[in-house]
């Protein structure tokens, strides 16, 4: 799948023909209105069809925003502005190799200043998901995880949350007030179905992100460890080789 800023979606399928040489099809169009896209990341999902994750914008169009009165669109007014209170999301979207078509097919609301994305393996390898960095925490988000317990004080083990959020840990001298932004993530994989993560944040400190899964079934993440790596120069993206060379583009 590819992005653009606002609006458009396309995706793209490629195959090779007899003799070997890659084929391109026609892209098949995800778009929609009115959107903004922060990251796109592909998913592993195995055999099945293909899935992207996307962190999007939706914004109200001019008309309904004047026209709406207090409440605009279902979005109550923000006590300190008086806007519309605008939610971001993680979608999916779904390629039906069958059909031929894509569509969006869950969604969930994710902390407004999340920015950047990274997939979780998935199928037999890990339990799938996405990483979500944001200010001051990271969270993992995937469609499998259930409805949250009715009760806050439960303590059950069996009940899954939706989502599992870590915070970061923070210089001691940083300001209180002041945030710190996680800009990039990235998932290395290791043998025997081993994994581990690392973000970067906007002052260079790097974190390893590690996954609790449950151990009587692995497609199942119980808890999340952020911990404090190294600091580097702030880069633009982190990328991890299969020897274990970390790439960091500044």
């Amino acid at each position: 799948m590819i992005s653009a800023i606002e609006k458009r979606k396309l995706v793209y399928v490629l195959n090779r023909d007899s003799s070997g040489t890659p084929t391109i099809a026609s892209p098949l169009e995800a778009h929609r209105s009115r959107t903004i896209t922060f990251d796109t990341v592909g998913l592993d999902n195995g055999y099945d069809n293909p899935i992207f994750a996307s962190l999007e914008f939706q914004y109200l169009d001019y008309d309904s925003l004047v026209l709406g009165g207090n409440v605009v669109g279902g979005k109550k007014e923000d006590e300190e502005d008086g806007m519309p209170q605008m939610e971001k999301q993680l979608a999916y979207y779904e390629l039906d190799l069958g059909l031929n078509h894509v569509s969006r097919r869950w969604a969930t609301t994710t902390h407004r200043t999340a920015c950047c994305l990274a997939a979780v393996p998935g199928g037999a390898d890990g339990p799938g998901g996405v990483l979500i960095g944001g200010e001051d925490y990271i969270e993992y988000v995937h469609e499998t995880m259930s409805a949250p317990p009715q009760s806050v004080t439960s303590t059950n083990p069996n009940k899954k949350a939706t989502k599992i959020i870590c915070a970061i840990p923070r210089r001691k001298l940083h300001p209180a007030h002041k945030g710190v932004l996680v800009t990039t993530i990235t998932v290395h994989r290791q043998k025997k179905s081993k994994f581990f993560a690392l973000a970067q944040s906007e002052l260079g400190d790097v974190y390893k992100i590690t996954l609790t899964l449950d151990p009587s079934d692995k497609t199942v993440v119980r808890g999340m460890i952020v911990s404090l790596l190294d600091t580097l120069p702030p880069g633009n993206a982190l990328n991890i080789s299969k020897s274990g060379m970390l790439f960091l583009p500044a």
